[in-house]
């Protein structure tokens, strides 16, 4: 199954557009203002290779990214942050926990969320 990514561009804290271009992105984070949300849904860790390149990523943190069962931890990287937290809630329609991970991957602009199926 193809991952599915989700792409949003915002300037000035505002939403500019939706569906950015990963060829767009290299020239985007470089200016002055901008934000880009690219969101992951089960990536693999080719399917991060080329926003790794772009955004100056360490390797282990893309490596993380894309494993399931991370510890919760923020970690420090001399260019981002790479955040692994987990969500919980309970069942509307029954008692059941249900738990979601989410990894990010964050830089002065740019914001990169992995994540599972919803």
């Amino acid at each position: 199954m193809a991952p599915m990514v989700q792409t949003r561009l915002y300037r000035t804290g505002e939403l500019e557009r939706e569906d950015v271009a990963f060829n767009e992105l290299d020239d985007l984070v470089r200016q002055e203002g901008v934000t880009v949300w690219v969101d992951y849904t089960s990536p693999t860790p080719d399917d991060l290779a080329g926003i790794e390149k772009v955004l100056g990523l360490h390797r282990l943190a893309v490596e993380d990214a894309v494993h399931d069962h991370q510890r919760p931890k923020l970690d420090r990287y001399p260019t981002h942050l790479f955040l692994a937290a987990y969500h919980a809630e309970l069942g509307s329609d029954s008692d059941e926990l249900k738990v979601s991970e989410i990894k990010a991957l964050i830089t002065k602009r740019a914001l990169v969320t992995v994540h599972g199926p919803t």
